[in-house]
């Protein structure tokens, strides 16, 4: 709903023009002011959409409360009525960016009329802002995009630099079980709105996104036990956050998205601990389980070497068994360890020439 300021120094003016508005029901939030200094105090505090102001008032005339109005605030649509029907005070109002002129007495249908064309401006505006907004955003996160790969592209714009080098921290976050295809777009608007997150974000895959946030965390830990808390709670699932030293400029996110990444790995090592921070980094500690699947698959290495079937069925069973029973080990642990399985399988599995046919 857009926002419009009734200005008259007679107050049976304003209430006439506030009932014929009513009357008509579009859909304005309305106030009023009796003089031109009232009105330039309120629109500091209240930032109008539309001003409709009377020409001649006390002090100081509509006309120098439209240009003192478009010079606070350049986007508001003015709209001057009076009962003098000068050609001079018409041109005069036009040259200060008014969008309209109404003679009093104010007839109806002729200020619902004028007023609805200020609202459909006013809604072309506003698409048209929203559709080079989405149009940016996508820009930054190609460029993002491009950062954290290494892959940024030389003839980028120097408004593009510009927003790029606005960014302070990144935060990597992983989510169990395709958690961002169905709740992204919420999932953000939630975290700008109820957060007061400044930032901009990219999905890296249906379980892992990056936020890039425009203010420094004072605390990195103390902020990713809350927003880990806040996704627990609103979204019912669980993730582990790994949050990056400082950033200052944008040749910098690189470094903070990879020493993210690299931190994140701890998650396997300790799959309790979901909050990773530069403030508590150190070296990953290695738990028995993880010792124990090493030792496995060097033996599952040696017998595929040693061309011991007995034996690599023995080890594989062993590796099989235990991931067969319930465990506390995060999904993304258990495919990180059959992935260095098949890793460890790949170069010793025999292919079938191209000129055999199989019987």
């Amino acid at each position: 709903m857009f926002k419009m300021l009734i200005v008259d120094d007679e107050s049976t003016e304003r209430e006439c023009i506030r009932y014929l508005i009513q009357s008509a029901d579009l859909p304005l939030e309305l106030r009023e002011a009796e003089s031109a200094s009232t009105a330039l105090e309120l629109l500091k505090t209240w930032p109008a959409d539309i001003l409709f102001t009377d020409i001649r008032m006390p002090a100081s005339s509509g006309l120098d409360l439209a240009k003192r109005a478009a010079e606070l605030l350049p986007g508001i649509k003015t709209i001057i009525f009076s009962s003098y029907a000068e050609f001079e005070y018409a041109r005069t109002a036009m040259t200060l960016g008014a969008v309209s002129y109404i003679l009093k007495p104010v007839v109806p249908k002729e200020l619902e009329a004028t007023i609805t064309d200020v609202i459909h401006l006013l809604n072309e505006e506003q698409d048209l802002r929203l559709l080079q907004d989405t149009q940016q955003s996508y820009m930054v996160q190609y460029a993002l995009h491009g950062c954290i790969n290494g892959t940024l592209p030389a003839g980028v714009s120097p408004e593009i630099i510009r927003l790029l080098n606005e960014f302070r921290q990144v935060v990597l976050l992983d989510f169990p079980l395709h958690f961002l295809e169905k709740n992204y777009a919420v999932f953000y608007e939630k975290l700008r709105c109820e957060m007061q997150l400044d930032m901009e974000t990219l999905n890296l895959s249906s379980t892992q996104s990056v936020l890039f946030l425009r203010r420094e965390t004072e605390s990195a830990h103390s902020f990713g036990c809350d927003l880990h808390t806040y996704i627990k709670e609103s979204f019912r699932t669980d993730c582990y956050l790994s949050i990056s030293h400082p950033v200052h400029g944008y040749s910098n996110l690189q470094d903070a998205y990879t020493f993210a990444e690299q931190q994140m790995e701890q998650r396997f090592w300790n799959p309790e601990t979901h909050v990773l921070s530069y403030e508590l980094a150190g070296l990953p500690r290695r738990s028995q389980d993880e010792l124990d699947d090493n030792a496995i698959l060097s033996m599952i290495r040696r017998c595929l070497c040693d061309k011991d079937s007995a034996g690599l069925t023995q080890n594989l069973d062993l590796l099989f068994q235990k991931y067969r029973q319930p465990a506390k080990q995060s999904q993304i642990f258990v495919k990180f360890v059959f992935s260095n399985l098949i890793t460890t399988l790949y170069p010793f599995c025999r292919t079938t020439p191209k000129n055999h046919s199989t019987p």
